[in-house]
């Protein structure tokens, strides 16, 4: 954490909370509007908390996501992939989210996201399965030892993920399969990929 005062950081948790309700309310414009006055105000005051600046990066991406904004989604993850070491907010937040400076169920949730931008690329579709496959199949692992709440989400987003890269044509066999295999290990409720879908993010508390 920065050296941001204990009162300060607690009001920003408090402020990114109340987005986070918002989200789960799907009030997507206002979550927004909460998570970007946040980034906002920590910039101006020259104290951007790594802890914070994650969350309201999560919040962001999130929001734009399953709003139907995915492109803008992507692009905020897609700059911090190719303009490391930028001073770009939002970038600098994706760098914290892979570094760790969250929950891990937020972490999670930021991975399954990234699987689905992977799904996106208008090039290579071998290059984008490798790109789904290793970011969706390492947590799923994780979740089933760690965080077993978010299996359902993280399965139908792998699912989805293929779904949306082939679209209009049909899934691959051996990728179906792939899913499939996972689905049978977890052997509990799933959830039809039908469309993106994600949990609220984890309370504005660090406890790891």
């Amino acid at each position: 954490m920065s050296q941001m005062h204990p009162r300060q950081f607690n009001a920003y948790c408090e402020r990114g909370s109340s987005g986070d309700q918002l989200l789960e309310l799907e009030q997507f414009e206002p979550a927004l509007g909460i998570y970007r006055s946040l980034v906002e105000d920590m910039f101006a005051a020259k104290l951007v908390d790594s802890f914070v600046l994650a969350k309201c990066t999560l919040g962001v991406l999130l929001a734009l996501a399953l709003k139907g904004d995915q492109d803008e989604a992507c692009t905020l993850w897609v700059k911090n992939q190719a303009e490391p070491g930028t001073a770009d907010p939002y970038a600098l937040g994706v760098s914290f989210l892979e570094q760790g400076q969250c929950s891990l169920f937020d972490r999670l949730i930021f991975t399954s996201l990234a699987g689905f931008f992977h799904s996106m690329s208008t090039g290579d579709r071998a290059q984008a399965v490798a790109g789904i496959r290793s970011q969706c199949a390492p947590i799923f692992e994780r979740a089933l030892q760690r965080e077993p709440r978010l299996v359902p989400y993280l399965l139908s987003n792998w699912a989805f993920s293929y779904v949306h890269l082939f679209f209009p044509e049909p899934v691959p066999a051996d990728l179906r399969d792939e899913v499939g295999a996972a689905r049978a290990r977890w052997g509990g409720k799933t959830l039809e990929p039908a469309r993106l879908r994600l949990p609220g993010p984890s309370p504005w508390k660090i406890t790891w």
